[in-house]
């Protein structure tokens, strides 16, 4: 078979090996945090008209940044304190997407981008203001898409499933 010309195929083919998995896991989880503490930046309605000091503390390299994309799941534990009913719902669905992720022989990118939708909004829920709910409805009507796509790429049977219950 020939090669895909598929970049998001081509990217998600390393999840092929344990080390390529982990390393998706991984990276899912630190950008999920990474767009959460994006839109959580966004405090007033100058903050859009003039982005670039809000934009500056979002991409400040400390040594935190390393703890955080090592030790990403940690920030459950802050997200069930601040914000317990949208804690315990993500802890579910970290523990099926790690494990999907991790110890099945499914496909990986559509675990991946429901992992990185699901840690999206935590920042924008527990420290962001009104405002953060702006970049935060576009970011996640792009990873709705990134969704659509992947469950089409990956599971079209859920696809076909959902059209015969439903009628559409």
């Amino acid at each position: 078979m020939p090669p895909s010309i598929d970049p998001i195929t081509n990217l998600f083919s390393t999840g092929s090996s344990l080390i390529g998995r982990v390393i998706i896991c991984f990276v899912a989880g630190w950008f999920g945090n990474f767009l959460s503490q994006l839109c959580a930046i966004f405090s007033d309605w100058s903050d859009f008209t003039n982005p670039g000091p809000a934009l500056g503390n979002a991409f400040t390299f400390d040594g935190t940044e390393i703890l955080n994309f090592i030790l990403w799941p940690l920030i459950l534990i802050h997200y069930l304190g601040a914000a317990p009913f949208y804690g315990v719902i993500l802890a579910s669905v970290i523990v099926v997407c790690l494990y999907k992720i991790i110890r099945s022989d499914d496909p990986v990118l559509f675990w991946a981008v429901l992992l990185v939708t699901a840690l999206t909004p935590g920042m924008a829920i527990t420290h962001g203001t009104i405002y953060s709910v702006v970049p935060l409805f576009f970011v996640l009507f792009g990873l709705g898409a990134g969704l659509w796509y992947a469950v089409n790429l990956e599971h079209p049977e859920w696809v076909d499933w959902f059209r015969e219950k439903t009628g559409m």
